[in-house]
């Protein structure tokens, strides 16, 4: 194994630990989510963040309590199927999509974490399905 292989063994340890992170991030942010993502919270329009109608977003369709209540729930759906590796290419396809749309809506959640973890989820979307157990994912070309 040279030092930039890794085990399957490994990989599955991190989309575990990648998708408890989700969840506890997705658990908390639905006690608040219509506060701070619907239209009946701190910024009523969604055509007041300056990334609206650039980037596509989900809540361009609807930005009601319900709907922002169902996306963050789904956020946490998702974060599972990563954790537990099933459909895990999907959920995060679609946890990159919620959180793009969650930004895109208030750009004032901003902070640190999220462009590493908007590119975790995309690199997950490019990596090779998982061999068995033990064997290597290697980066070598």
């Amino acid at each position: 194994m040279n030092a930039l292989s890794i085990t399957v063994n490994q990989y599955r340890v991190f989309l575990g630990l990648l998708g408890a992170y989700l969840i506890v991030h997705f658990g908390y942010l639905s006690f608040f989510a219509t506060e701070l993502f619907s239209s009946s919270g701190m910024l009523p329009a969604g055509d007041l963040s300056p990334l609206w109608g650039i980037v596509p977003t989900l809540f361009a369709l609807s930005d009601s309590p319900l709907m922002v209540s169902v996306a963050t729930t789904s956020g946490v759906v998702a974060a599972l199927a990563i954790m537990t590796g099933r459909w895990s290419r999907v959920a995060a396809a679609w946890t990159l999509f919620l959180l793009i749309s969650l930004f895109v809506r208030n750009p004032l959640i901003a902070n640190p974490s999220m462009p590493y973890l908007g590119f975790m989820l995309l690199l997950h979307l490019f990596v090779p399905r998982l061999p068995a157990r033990g064997a290597e994912i290697s980066t070598q070309p």
